[in-house]
């Protein structure tokens, strides 16, 4: 569960989904293992009856676009950017004057290459794993969210 997860569960953890909020992966890792982590693991076992086991670096996410290069932020003007189906991401995007379009992930090679979306954002080893450099020209390490993938386990607590 990442943290667009975790915000979905615990809506005040959705702020930590924040582009821009974290320095570099270590800043995360630090952030979430000391006590607003803690804080964190504790809501989601005492709310959900979850328990977070584990915590595992996810890349950072970045743009890659079709037919212009981004350099700065005016060049998102009006293009269609594949986004996860996030508030905090989709207000982000529109923020910057792109056109943020909220899409399964399954659904973003095809998009791309039929030209329905001109770019989309992932972390690298996404983006790479599922070849879109072959319908992507150009990627900008923007680097712009940054999260932990935590992986948890339902403890029986007599809910429904």
């Amino acid at each position: 569960m990442g943290a667009q997860l975790i915000g979905a569960v615990c809506q005040e953890f959705g702020i930590l989904d924040l582009p821009y909020l974290w320095r570099d992966q270590e800043h995360v890792r630090k952030v979430w293992s000391g006590p607003i982590g803690q804080e964190m693991v504790q809501t989601v076992l005492q709310r959900k009856g979850i328990r977070i086991l584990a915590a595992l670096n996810r890349g950072p996410r970045n743009l890659t676009t079709k037919n212009k290069a981004v350099k700065v932020p005016a060049d998102l003007k009006g293009l269609k950017i594949r986004t996860i189906q996030n508030p905090v991401h989709i207000e982000a995007w529109k923020t910057l004057g792109a056109n943020p379009v909220p899409m399964a992930f399954g659904e973003v090679f095809t998009a791309l290459q039929q030209g329905t979306i001109d770019g989309q954002e992932n972390p690298y080893e996404m983006i790479y794993s599922n070849s879109l450099f072959e319908v992507q020209k150009y990627m900008i390490l923007t680097r712009h969210v940054r999260a932990l993938i935590w992986f948890g386990s339902a403890i029986n607590s007599g809910r429904p």
